[in-house]
């Protein structure tokens, strides 16, 4: 399995990653998404997670992080966040669960 030290090692950067990912959002005319990357990018999102330690950590750095979601989108989330708080009891992992359906 390619971990950050290996990705680093066979030159890959996070310079190298943001290149891929903008060549391959003016291919397909948007922003792609981590599945986009997997069957069409230079590079495997697990790539993006192992240098940039997270895709949304990845967004941020790129100035993609976009909160404006749909009202469906967000009315979704909520509800699956107060379903995951209720069952789970805990904030931060259900907090971050939300977050990342709102990213997507």
């Amino acid at each position: 399995m390619l971990n950050r030290q290996d990705a680093e090692e066979l030159g890959i950067t996070k310079g190298d990653l943001k290149e891929a990912y903008f060549a391959l959002a003016e291919t397909l005319g948007r922003k792609p998404s981590r599945d986009d990357l997997n069957e069409h990018g230079a590079y495997k999102s697990s790539v993006y997670i192992r240098i940039f330690g997270s895709w949304v950590k990845f967004l941020r750095e790129v100035g993609e992080v976009d909160f404006a979601c749909g009202t469906g989108t967000l009315l979704i989330a909520a509800a699956n966040y107060i379903l995951a708080y209720e069952r789970t009891g805990r904030r931060e992992e259900v907090a971050k669960c939300l977050l990342e359906q709102m990213l997507y």
